[in-house]
């Protein structure tokens, strides 16, 4: 986030965050591990704020005792705030205010503009049976094995010779099976991106493609679209973004439903379907216009129930 943010834009988030605070409640169960009790108090003390006040830790942490009785020290409260920094819901900027001995200069915290919006995009599109069957797995799972810890290493301890010898046997079998496997995975894996890792990615938050990651590249305009009837392997399309027949609202990516453009040194977004809206960070945009992209934005492609949702983001080295 810049370090002079449009007040005027803080001014109309904030009313649609007041709604958006309510959802809380409908979440707590994906966010408890994000939030604690007083990370959301302090995003409503800076949320509620107004816009020509500014708030330090200092006055957030007196915010809380007043507002919420919540006691706790100015180094836990500043903590908080660096988190919620982090997880790009507040942003940091100097500012004068005036205090009993006159002005003085302080590091003041934002509330991001739309920014529970955007963390809400990417927490509904977890499951919430999925993800609390896996915590409860988990626990049992955890349970057990230190439950039985010494039979598991007395019977790891006295099987190792057998395996090793066992794999070391078949090591030529084996090497030849995934070999083989790899080029099949590839061949016809709609996840597979000739690109593993990079400084920018694209993650699908919705839909049968949630959770599958694509890395950009500098040096190409990538494209974007569901697969068609073009096969995952063909090689005109190699470098590009080929998503499942299942989002059916978007176009195919041999007439794509937008572009990924990397320009004076960011990546920008542009949407080539006049036909079905698009969106980043719930903000609807004009088809064939250049869109600079930030850290953690949200691009919607289309409505309703075959949309697809993608997180961009930026790895710092």
């Amino acid at each position: 986030m810049p370090e002079n943010c449009d007040k005027q834009e803080i001014e109309s988030s904030y009313i649609e965050s007041k709604n958006d605070l309510n959802a809380l409640d409908d979440l707590s169960s994906k966010m408890c591990d994000l939030f604690s009790n007083n990370c959301i108090k302090i995003l409503k003390i800076l949320i509620d704020k107004p816009s020509n006040k500014f708030f330090d830790a200092t006055e957030v942490n007196n915010l809380l005792k007043e507002k919420f009785n919540v006691s706790i020290s100015k180094q836990a409260t500043r903590v908080h705030l660096e988190n919620l920094v982090v997880l790009d819901l507040l942003f940091r900027k100097k500012a004068v205010i005036e205090r009993n001995r006159g002005k003085r200069s302080i590091i003041a915290y934002e509330y991001i503009p739309n920014g529970l919006k955007r963390l809400f995009l990417i927490f509904n599109s977890i499951d919430n049976n999925r993800f609390r069957t896996a915590y409860n797995n988990s626990c049992v799972i955890n349970k057990t094995l230190k439950n039985n810890s010494s039979i598991i290493n007395k019977s790891l301890k006295d099987n190792s010779s057998v395996t090793n010898k066992h794999l070391e046997d078949n090591s030529s079998v084996i090497n030849k099976s995934l070999k083989s496997n790899d080029k099949e995975n590839i061949k016809h894996s709609n996840n597979f991106s000739p690109f593993h890792n990079g400084k920018y990615k694209l993650t699908v938050l919705n839909g049968v493609d949630r959770n599958k990651c694509f890395y950009l590249k500098e040096d190409r305009e990538i494209k974007i679209g569901k697969i068609g009837n073009i096969g995952w392997d063909n090689d005109n399309y190699k470098f590009d973004i080929k998503l499942s027949n299942e989002y059916k609202s978007i176009s195919m990516v041999s007439q794509p439903h937008g572009i990924f453009k990397f320009e004076n040194g960011h990546w920008h977004f542009v949407d080539k379907n006049e036909d079905s809206e698009s969106y980043i960070n719930i903000r609807e945009i004009n088809s064939n216009v250049l869109i600079k992209l930030k850290d953690k934005d949200v691009i919607q492609l289309s409505l309703g129930k075959h949309c697809v949702y993608i997180l961009f983001s930026i790895n710092y080295y």
